[in-house]
């Protein structure tokens, strides 16, 4: 399988997921306006942990990948270096020290690092 072959896929992948764990929490928005029970509310947000868990697996292989060189990195710096840095805040309470997704922090410290040499 050719670079370009193995980017497109993970591209794809992490926005199909992306966009499953959007509709998740817009579902989840919907049912607290509408004030449903707190039961339901707290299944959705077990769907919607599941689904954001998805999204960061598939964008911690991306990671993975161009940690390793199966991917080069200064090419796709350009690209992932914002997306890393507004993942990484806007769902802090997954990337803190405990965190699983270890290659989307590694790579985005790195990268952070370069830009400041």
């Amino acid at each position: 399988m050719n670079t370009l072959s193995i980017a497109l896929n993970l591209e794809t992948a992490i926005t199909d997921r992306k966009q499953k764990a959007e509709q998740q929490a817009s579902v989840l928005r919907e049912e607290r306006q509408k004030g449903a029970p707190e039961e339901c509310l707290e299944i959705l947000e077990d769907e919607l942990n599941g689904y954001l868990e998805d999204w960061f697996n598939a964008v911690d292989r991306l990671a993975y990948c161009i940690r390793k060189g199966y991917l080069p990195g200064d090419e796709w710096k350009a690209e992932y270096l914002e997306y890393f840095e507004n993942l990484l805040t806007q769902h802090e309470e997954f990337f803190n020290g405990q965190s699983c997704y270890r290659n989307i922090i590694i790579l985005h410290h790195e990268w952070k690092e370069k830009n400041a040499s």
